[in-house]
């Protein structure tokens, strides 16, 4: 599970987290285990490409705009 949260320190950040059950021999719950990893810099490039992308979208879009409108002028 992705999660945004803030450190101790006030810092946000974003971690992956993996919790399962900590079972006895007789399989009865008696804990969890948690194990967490930073992906703030994954989330960050993530986002970053997604920007990216829009703004290729969007030059596209009006590249394809322009070509049709001079295509009506011949």
């Amino acid at each position: 599970q992705e999660e945004f949260v803030v450190d101790a320190s006030g810092r946000s950040k974003w971690v992956m987290t993996t919790k399962v059950p900590l079972q006895d021999s007789l399989g009865h719950v008696v804990g969890l285990v948690g194990i967490g990893r930073d992906i703030t810099a994954r989330k960050r490039a993530d986002e970053q490409i997604r920007r990216q992308l829009e703004t290729l979208t969007a030059l596209y879009n009006g590249a394809q705009q322009l070509a049709g409108s001079l295509d009506s002028l011949q």
